[in-house]
């Protein structure tokens, strides 16, 4: 069985869109002017409800996510995001790996990575 991403990403959007619905996050009578999303598919969640519910981004909300997937330049308000650095931790996970398989010892292994914060279109200046 292969595991087709792009419908995984699918279910994971309409999975949360249905969440931020039945919370009402959104429709508090003082909701939120900001949300930031722990990923993407969540901060594009956000945006389609949003969108749904006639609430302008970044106008009367401003939505960040994590990751910076490629649909995150693409999505109806290009998202405003972070980026992480995915080659060089695939590098650290596989190094470490690689010790574990050639040494049989769990080594802990401490590394900061850099994340870089994109600035697109989803957030509004600060009043």
């Amino acid at each position: 069985m292969t595991l087709n991403r792009n419908r995984v990403k699918r279910l994971l959007y309409l999975w949360m869109s249905e969440i931020l619905n039945r919370i009402g996050l959104l429709t508090f009578p003082e909701r939120p002017t900001a949300i930031i999303c722990s990923n993407d598919i969540t901060a594009f969640a956000v945006l389609q409800v949003a969108n749904q519910m006639g609430i302008k981004v970044p106008e009367d909300l401003s939505v960040t996510g994590f990751d910076d997937i490629p649909e995150a330049d693409m999505s109806m308000v290009p998202l405003t995001t972070v980026r992480q650095p995915v080659e060089e931790m695939t590098l650290i996970a596989v190094q470490t790996l690689l010790s574990y398989l050639q040494t049989g010892e769990v080594v802990k292994y401490e590394s900061m990575c850099t994340n870089h914060l994109v600035i697109r279109r989803s957030v509004a200046p600060v009043n």
